[in-house]
């Protein structure tokens, strides 16, 4: 009778903690779920060259570039591209047609180069030198310490 009674409460212990285990697992993979990817080809615009008029007037630079494998974007102008080439000194020559407009007439030449950490891109007579943007996970407003000690909590 005693053991039937201390098997039953070890088995309600481990289920216990099993029970436990599994919900900080899905609440885990459930956060981890509902944030959104981190874009890990967002440049931010640090040196522009050539045509500072037009800069002044507002319609170029934007801060922001962002760089996918489909597109690259340029503010709210979204270039879709049709054909990369490799060039010589690690430069890509990328061939993108105005997604935004729906003007496919016109293809343009966007030159994508980079050594170590410095990024350079030329487009459209502009030349913007660039730094990568990346957003670092973050439990609960913490970093990845505040996640340690949350499950030791």
């Amino acid at each position: 009778m005693y053991i039937k009674l201390y098997f039953e409460r070890i088995m309600t212990r481990l289920l216990r903690l099993l029970m436990i285990l599994m919900s900080v697992l899905i609440s885990v993979l459930c956060n981890a779920q509902l944030q959104p990817p981190v874009q890990i080809d967002t440049l931010i615009i640090k040196s522009v060259k050539y045509n500072f008029t037009d800069i002044y007037e507002g319609n170029w630079p934007y801060s922001v570039i962002i760089k996918s494998t489909t597109s690259f974007t340029f503010g709210d102008r979204q270039f879709r591209i049709l054909d990369a080439e490799k060039g010589f000194d690690d430069e890509i020559y990328f061939t993108l047609i105005d997604g935004t407009s729906g003007n496919y007439d016109d293809e343009y030449t966007l030159v994508y180069q980079k050594k170590d950490e410095d990024i350079r891109v030329k487009f459209s007579g502009y030349e913007f030198g660039c730094r990568p943007y990346s957003v670092h996970a973050s439990f609960r407003g913490g970093g990845p310490n505040e996640f340690s000690k949350w499950v030791n909590s």
